[in-house]
C-alpha cells in the first residue's frame, strides 16, 4: 500500500472518530467545540474556505484572466 493510500485511510479513520465523539457529545458540547473552534483564527479561515469551496465547487471555472478583469482596479476608486 502507498504512502499516501495509509495517509488517506489514517485521517479518514481520524475524521469518523471525531465525528462519533461530537455526534455522541450532544448539542452543549458541540456548540462549544463549534465556538472555540471559531475563536481560534486560523481554524475559521479553514472552516470558512471549505463552506465556500462546498458551495461553489459545482460552478463551472473560468479563467482566471476574465476574474481579474472583472476586479475592481483600487486607482478607480
Amino acid at each position: 500500500m502507498s504512502r499516501r493510500r495509509d495517509d488517506t485511510e489514517s485521517a479518514e479513520a481520524t475524521v469518523r472518530v471525531l465525528i462519533a465523539a461530537l455526534e455522541a457529545a450532544g448539542e452543549k458540547v458541540r456548540r462549544e467545540v463549534l465556538v472555540r473552534m471559531l475563536e481560534d483564527e486560523d481554524l475559521r479561515d479553514e472552516i470558512e474556505a471549505v463552506i465556500l469551496w462546498e458551495e461553489r465547487k459545482h460552478e463551472q471555472s473560468r479563467p482566471l484572466r476574465e476574474i481579474l478583469a472583472r476586479q475592481v482596479n483600487p486607482s478607480d476608486k
